[in-house]
């Protein structure tokens, strides 16, 4: 373990069966634990879960419109405060934004911008990075390797689903970013430097 990082919906299944189990001597489901525990408290309400077997599919999520994302999103940077109250701790959100020496730029379900050195002990499954990091085969690893670059705040995570639907955080910016729909030709760290306003983008604000 920490030695070698290959992304894919293992580890979510696994967590998933986990909550199900612990939840099951209490006689509560995994969506009622979330809905009691984070959902109702900051308000947020979920389109629909994709499911498997009557449980929510974590590995695929949940649809929300761009408003909840952006809600969810404000939640994390806030280190788990809404309204004043602490609703999860922040030592353990903290933990979510942590990389491994593996691969710096991937914390607990979400990928960082910690290291632009181009290493990273990475065996991907390149289908399924594909699927989820865009069509173009250099982002696979990129964002492994690169994160967003040195053009963008270190402290910028981002929680990547399937079709390039995106959810990014930037604390020292103060920053939110929802991005849905779906682009074949989309990479990350281009996407974001228009956002910034960076002029180093090829052929943004009229440079070459």
């Amino acid at each position: 373990p920490g030695d070698r990082f290959q992304y894919g919906p293992v580890p979510f299944q696994a967590f998933g069966e986990a909550m199900r189990r612990k939840l099951s001597v209490k006689k509560e489901s995994v969506m009622d634990y979330l809905e009691r525990r984070i959902f109702e408290p900051i308000g947020l309400k979920v389109g629909r879960w994709t499911m498997q077997e009557g449980q929510p599919n974590m590995p695929s999520g949940a649809f929300l419109t761009a408003r909840e994302w952006a809600k969810f999103g404000q939640f994390l940077k806030n280190g788990g405060r809404w309204n004043g109250k602490q609703v999860v701790s922040a030592k353990l959100l903290a933990e979510l934004t942590n990389g491994s020496k593996a691969n710096p730029n991937y914390g607990l379900t979400f990928w960082l911008n910690r290291s632009n050195s181009g290493r990273a002990d990475v065996a991907e499954n390149e289908g399924r990075l594909r699927q989820i990091l865009g069509d173009r085969p250099s982002n696979t690893t990129e964002m492994s390797r690169r994160g967003f670059g040195p053009d963008v705040p270190s402290d910028a995570y981002m929680a990547a689903g399937a079709g390039n639907q995106r959810l990014y955080i930037i604390p020292s910016l103060d920053l939110i970013i929802v991005r849905q729909g779906r682009l074949t030709q989309f990479d990350d760290r281009e996407f974001l430097l228009r956002m910034l306003g960076k002029d180093t983008v090829p052929g943004a604000n009229g440079s070459k």
